[in-house]
């Protein structure tokens, strides 16, 4: 089914809304390849094997190309040589949960699948064919080079309907990646977890911008965070995410979300943004230190939102750094001006707000993203062009219902 007018009479049978055509181009088992409002899209069915296997058969030249023509191109000019000497070498002191490692080895088998000849799957830069720590080092990208993100959550008088909105932006490095993003949706065959969705780029199994079927949101931000004993054995933090997400609530979701980080050994810190279907929210300060079990929740101080950027609040009293605060207070500014003037915060003054901390440059804003957590709703846009702040990029509208298609 690769035109629209072949896909149309199933659009209308699951009732997708009208004016968000999905279009699928390639299949591979219970999972495809596709296109909706003309954005890529990637839905990932079954087991944790199987969703890897279709990874990696629907996406294999994807993922070559950002490894081969994005990361690792880049990563050697600043230092020749990085990605073998730094960053593999860091990936192996990083431990998988049993799970991912049979997700990314499904996703080697099925790129060798997809590309049967060697030298089809060899990167060029390293002179040599695409291994399994190389999918692995992928993952652990944020964790060895992080950068910086905002967002903001309301909810009760701030809204027209008194469920959460909540807006972000996520702040990284100005690799051209945002031409390779796809909407990644994700339904488990296991039980207990549910669907997630989340704007990634091919090769990533993690999350970090991501809404659940049970209208669980949480969004990763940036921090320095607290020194931890481990000094090896941390778990990928977006692959902790993943874990949390799926197993989240919607309406327990920081509680859901928190329980799950307790414990998690992670090399990083973290300020993880959490939204169910009713406020209030929460950010997750989250390190490897041993304070509060690595989990420290802040929630709001006498008002229904709520502002996150890349410093901690409670973990830690320290004053943040000028470009984190800056963002801090811009948001909260920006916030308090619309409760003043009894303005509900719909769609238009969600991505004012996050214009205003918009980045272009050599740290960009990659993707800007709204949410309405109960009702599965979103808004998104990614960085047009390479250093080009994403809320100057074209907007796409999403519901639930037409990306998780029977």
């Amino acid at each position: 089914m690769k035109t629209r007018l072949l896909l149309l009479p199933l659009l209308l049978a699951v009732g997708a809304a009208p004016g968000v055509p999905l279009e699928i181009q390639e299949r591979h088992g219970k999972s495809f390849r596709g296109t909706i409002d003309g954005f890529p899209v990637l839905m990932l069915r079954g087991t944790h094997r199987e969703r890897g296997e279709a990874h990696g058969r629907l996406e294999a030249a994807a993922i070559l190309s950002i490894l081969d023509e994005v990361l690792i191109p880049y990563m050697h000019k600043l230092t020749p040589g990085s990605w073998e000497r730094k960053f593999l070498r860091e990936t192996a002191a990083f431990s998988f949960p049993a799970r991912y490692e049979e997700e990314l080895a499904g996703m080697l088998d099925g790129l060798r699948a997809a590309l049967p000849r060697a030298e089809d799957r060899t990167l060029k830069s390293l002179q040599r064919e695409i291994r399994g720590d190389d999918l692995k080092a992928l993952n652990c990208l944020s964790d060895i080079l992080g950068a910086g993100c905002s967002s903001f959550s309301a909810w009760g008088g701030h809204t027209a309907d008194g469920t959460p909105i909540v807006g972000r932006n996520l702040d990284y490095y100005a690799f051209p990646l945002s031409s390779k993003a796809v909407l990644l949706a994700c339904e488990p065959a296991e039980a207990g977890l549910k669907a997630t969705v989340d704007v990634l780029m091919p090769g990533f199994i993690g999350v970090g911008t991501a809404l659940n079927s049970d209208g669980a949101f949480l969004a990763l931000h940036d921090e320095k965070g607290l020194p931890g004993a481990a000094t090896t054995g941390w778990v990928p933090r977006s692959l902790a995410l993943r874990s949390a997400i799926e197993s989240a609530s919607g309406a327990a979701a920081v509680a859901d979300v928190a329980a799950a980080l307790q414990g998690v050994p992670v090399r990083v810190g973290n300020n993880v943004h959490v939204c169910g279907t009713a406020g209030p929210s929460s950010v997750l300060e989250w390190d490897g230190n041993a304070k509060d079990g690595g989990v420290t929740s802040r929630g709001p101080e006498g008002h229904e939102m709520l502002v996150c950027t890349n410093h901690y609040c409670l973990r830690e009293k320290a004053e943040p750094r000028p470009d984190s605060g800056g963002r801090f207070e811009k948001v909260s500014r920006g916030l308090e001006s619309l409760a003043a003037a009894d303005r509900k915060i719909d769609l238009a003054a969600a991505r004012k707000l996050l214009e205003g901390v918009g980045r272009s440059g050599p740290i960009v804003t990659h993707l800007s993203y709204v949410a309405w957590p109960a009702a599965r709703r979103w808004t998104f846009a990614v960085s047009p062009q390479t250093g080009v702040s994403a809320t100057k990029g074209p907007w796409i509208a999403l519901e639930w219902k037409d990306v998780f298609i029977p």
